[in-house]
């Protein structure tokens, strides 16, 4: 077998250890580094990336219990003024409210508050002599 003769046998070690080493050194002194320089930027962006995402969803909850607050406080104010409307019109009127009455305007009410077109369009405004009969 030509592959074990001992004139060409210290020839062929010869060439794979230079060219192992020849790869090596690539491998070592070029490759190698800039693979771990590519592996710290990404941690680095990685690491980047979370803070900015944590100081903007720590400033969107922040604006966003202030809306809550607004809006709050603002639905508050809405309603003592409703209460004072509707204590005047019982005090003044001696308004007497039975229970269509009182849901119709607790209804109509709740619409003025949230501004639901939809539930309006629900109430079924009847007279009362139909109410009487029923």
């Amino acid at each position: 077998m030509p592959q074990l003769d001992f004139s060409i046998i210290f020839t062929q070690i010869f060439w794979l250890c230079i060219l192992f080493s020849f790869f090596y050194f690539i491998l070592v002194f070029y490759l190698l580094p800039n693979f771990l320089v590519s592996l710290k930027l990404r941690k680095f962006i990685l690491e980047e990336n979370s803070v900015k995402l944590s100081s903007v969803s720590s400033s969107i909850f922040e604006n966003k219990n202030l809306f809550k607050k607004n809006i709050n406080s603002q639905l508050e104010s809405l309603y003592v003024n409703f209460e004072s409307i509707d204590s005047t019109l019982k005090n003044s009127q001696n308004f007497s409210y039975n229970n269509i009455d009182s849901k119709l305007i607790k209804s109509t009410s709740q619409v003025i508050l949230f501004c639901d077109s939809i539930i309006f369009k629900n109430i079924c405004f009847y007279p009362k002599v139909f109410t009487v009969l029923k």
